[in-house]
Parts: structure tokens; sequence; C-alpha cells
């Protein structure tokens, strides 16, 4: 009966090691997991420059190499995102078909059309390699860890799905919405490019305004503008 109950009282103080130990690890998961997120956010929505600045490791182990893979996507990231702003922001669409413009580039306007035609494939070629570089396949690429444990891998994609997992649905419908807004401007623009280069010598500036000998041309050529006012 004796030994009975020693096998009894061992038996429970194994489980009971065996749940503080379970504990124990999960506890210190916890913490590192913690230290590291909490590290993310806070470089998430610096500029490259201080990203850049901020690489110095706060963890260790194989929580430091997951920490400097997902600095060195943040980093990247956030280049391709910039790409696509610098583009929009650094761009006057609206200099495009201006009058000095126009006056200045007659009759072919071969400037003014190869510029529109470049911005256009430059943004779209932008958001593009943005799309590509948030895909989980991609984000694969920079997991630099030295561990066969899944674990590893597993919170490297959570800590960026939960990072930019939703920041990423929302400026892909954003930046998707600009980006049709202005190619529904440049498409306009370069119609009205068009016309005035096939009705060349049928039209003139005066005072910084089109006037056109045909009144079909001027309507046509009118119509395109103010499909231009109503997306402005």
């Amino acid at each position: 009966m004796k030994k009975k109950y020693k096998c009894l009282i061992l038996m429970i103080g194994l489980v009971f090691v065996t749940v503080v130990g379970y504990w124990g690890v999960g506890e210190y998961q916890f913490q590192k997991e913690k230290k590291l997120i909490l590290e993310i956010q806070r470089i998430a929505d610096l500029s490259v420059k201080k990203q850049e600045k901020n690489q110095d490791l706060k963890c260790k182990g194989a929580y430091a190499e997951v920490e400097k893979s997902v600095k060195k996507y943040t980093i990247d990231y956030t280049k391709k995102r910039n790409r696509i702003d610098k583009i929009i922001n650094n761009t006057d669409f609206s200099q495009f078909v201006s009058v000095e413009n126009i006056e200045s580039d007659a009759p072919q306007f071969a400037n003014l059309q190869k510029e529109i035609t470049d911005t256009q494939e430059s943004l779209d070629k932008a958001y593009d390699d943005w799309q590509k570089f948030t895909t989980e396949k991609n984000m694969l690429t920079y997991y630099k860890v030295d561990s066969d444990d899944l674990y590893y891998e597993e919170l490297y994609l959570d800590i960026l799905k939960e990072e930019y997992g939703l920041a990423v649905s929302y400026e892909r419908k954003d930046y998707k919405d600009t980006i049709e807004f202005y190619d529904s401007v440049m498409k306009i623009q370069k119609e009205a490019l068009e016309l005035l280069k096939n009705t060349c010598g049928t039209w003139e500036i005066k005072e910084g305004n089109i006037y056109f000998q045909n009144k079909a041309d001027e309507m046509e050529y009118q119509k395109l503008i103010e499909k231009l006012q109503k997306l402005a």
C-alpha cells in the first residue's frame, strides 16, 4: 500500500514538474516574442534612413536572426512603397497639357507623349513590384535563420503579416484607386495631345488659350478638358 502511495505521489510530482516546465518554456517564448514584436513595431513607420540606423539587434540567438530578417524586409518594403509615393508626389500631372508645354512641344508633341508614357510605365511597374514584394513567397526569401525549427519561420511570417497584412490590404486598395485615377487622367491627356497633333495648323494659342478654326475640333477638345476637370 505504501509503495502504491509513493508511486502515486511520484506520478503527481512528475506531472507537476512537466506542467511547470511547459509553463516556463511558454513564458520564456512569450517574453522573447514580445521583445521582438515591440522592436519591429518601433521601427516600422520610421524613414528608410532611420530604419537603417536601427539595425542593432535587441534579441539573442535564433530570435536575433528572426529580428535581423524582419528588419531587412522592413527596410526594403519601405523603399518599395516610397517609390510609388515619390512618383505620385513628384509628378505635376496637370503640366502635361498646360498651354506653355503644348506651345513649346508642338506640333508633334513627342516629348510630352513620351513623358506621359514613361510616367505611366514607371507608376505601373512600381506598383507591380510592390505587390509582388508583399507576397509570402517573397517574404520567405528574407528569412535567414539557422534553425530547422518551424517555430521561428512561423514567428517570422506572423510578425510580418501582423505588421503589414492589414496595412498592405488598405494600401493596395488606395494605391490601386490612385493609380487608376492617374492612368485615366494621362489617357485623356494623350487623347488631347493626339487631337492637337492631328489638327495641327488649324488652331493657335492666344493669351494663354487655344483657338480652333474648326468648331467640331474645338468641341471635341473641350469635351476632353471637361473630362479632366470632372476627374479633378
